[in-house]
């Protein structure tokens, strides 16, 4: 057996092959563990236990190596939501864009511009981005703890307010070219009860 600095070669061997496999690409599927395991870690126990119950093969997904972006709701704001499976789809959709966006990323988008979702037909809404004040909403909502969680392939921002496709998802504007998923015929409508006590700001 070859021997090199007092290890054996397939020793050396496994240890880089397991060093590949671990910098392989990931998917949502595959990373709902620690993601459900990170949103706990962070005290957003609701939405952690709701992607937990949720199948999230029946979030068709392309171009995954560009990674993702998760928008956290707090427990607060998701007290009042109807969490069920079915509903609870569609909200998650929403709080999840096709991009790995760092805080400072999403600082450098123009207002005004739209990030797509992987609701097929909604996009978030730029609505305040300041480099120099470094002050961001998106649906007019403040990204209240950003950068909470970053790796290579998903970064979570945590927010005290839930995301509202009624008053933001669908409107004008250019589409942040990083999110693709441009849509070809009438968006779905999330089923969110209008008696749901959301959010809800009018931008202009």
């Amino acid at each position: 057996m070859e021997f090199r600095y007092g290890k054996p070669l397939w020793v050396v061997s496994c240890f880089l092959f397991t060093m590949v496999s671990q910098a392989s690409p990931q998917d949502l599927v595959s990373s709902k563990p620690m993601i459900v395991r990170v949103l706990r870690n962070y005290g957003y126990s609701m939405l952690a236990t709701s992607i937990e119950l949720t199948n999230l093969e029946l979030i068709s997904l392309a171009n995954q190596d560009q990674g993702l972006t998760l928008f956290a709701p707090s427990d607060v704001a998701l007290a009042s939501v109807d969490l069920s499976t079915p509903l609870f789809l569609p909200i998650l959709q929403y709080h999840i864009c096709l991009g790995h966006f760092l805080y400072d990323d999403l600082l450098s988008i123009p207002s005004g511009t739209r990030v797509n979702t992987l609701l097929l037909g909604y996009s978030l809404f730029i609505t305040s981005a300041n480099d120099s004040s470094h002050h961001l909403t998106i649906d007019n909502v403040p990204l209240g703890r950003p950068n909470v969680f970053v790796d290579d392939f998903i970064v979570i921002h945590g927010i005290n307010h839930i995301f509202d496709p009624r008053a933001f998802g669908i409107g004008m504007g250019p589409i942040f070219p990083f999110s693709p998923l441009i849509p070809q015929s009438k968006p779905y409508a999330p089923p969110i009860s209008p008696s749901t006590p959301l959010h809800e700001s009018k931008h202009a």
